[in-house]
C-alpha cells in the first residue's frame, strides 16, 4: 500500500474547505478535520486509494481490503502474525469506506449500500483505535472519534463534494484530481 506525504498546498486547500463546511455545524475536533484533510490529500492519487494486491491488481472493493487485513494474521499461527500490517489495513479500510461513502455515494449505493460502508468503516476505526491504544493513546482517541462521528464525517465529505464541484484545486494537482473524480463518477 503506497503512501505519500500530502502536498502542502493541497492539504491547505482541503483544510480550508472542510473548515468552511463544518463552521456552523456540530463539528468533530480540529484533529479529525486535519485527518480528513490528509486523507483527501492522499487519495487524490488513485494508487493510494486503490493499493495493489500481491498479484498486482488494484483493490477496489471492501472485501479486497478486508482480505488484506486478514492476511496479516498469518495461516501458521502467531509466528506469522503482522499486527502492524493489520493495523495499516484496518486504518485504510476506515479511510476507504469514509471516502467512498462521502464522495461517491451513488457508486456505493450501487455496490453494497451506504449503511454497509458506514458500519464497516465505523468498525474499522474502532479496531484502529484498539491497535493505536498500544502505541499512541492520542491517535487512539482520534480513531475512536472517527468511529463515533463517522456519519457526520460522511456528511461533511458529501457537502464538500457538492460545494467543490466548481472549486479550484491547486493548479499543480488538477490533472490528478480530475482523473480520480472522472474515474469514480463514470
Amino acid at each position: 500500500m503506497a503512501t505519500t506525504d500530502p502536498d502542502p498546498t493541497l492539504l491547505s486547500f482541503f483544510r480550508r474547505e472542510l473548515a468552511r463546511i463544518v463552521a456552523d455545524a456540530t463539528i468533530p475536533s480540529q484533529e479529525t478535520i486535519d485527518y480528513l484533510s490528509r486523507m483527501l490529500s492522499r487519495f487524490v492519487r488513485t494508487v493510494d486509494l486503490f493499493p495493489v494486491d500481491g498479484r498486482g491488481e488494484a483493490m477496489v472493493a471492501v472485501a479486497d481490503i478486508l482480505g488484506a487485513a486478514e492476511g496479516c494474521r498469518g495461516v501458521e499461527g502467531i509466528d506469522t502474525y503482522d499486527p502492524f500490517g493489520e493495523a495499516r489495513w484496518v486504518r485504510h479500510l476506515g479511510d476507504y469506506t469514509l471516502f467512498m461513502a462521502g464522495l461517491f455515494r451513488e457508486r456505493v449505493e450501487q455496490r453494497a449500500g451506504v449503511r454497509f460502508y458506514v458500519d464497516v468503516g465505523r468498525h474499522a476505526y474502532h479496531r484502529a483505535a484498539d491497535f493505536e491504544a498500544l502505541l499512541d493513546p492520542r491517535r487512539s482517541h482520534l480513531f475512536a472519534e472517527l468511529a463515533e462521528t463517522f456519519e457526520l464525517c460522511v456528511a461533511t465529505l458529501t457537502t464538500f463534494r457538492r460545494r467543490g464541484r466548481g472549486a479550484a484545486l491547486p493548479a499543480h494537482v488538477v490533472g490528478d484530481g480530475r482523473i480520480l473524480f472522472g474515474r469514480l463518477d463514470g
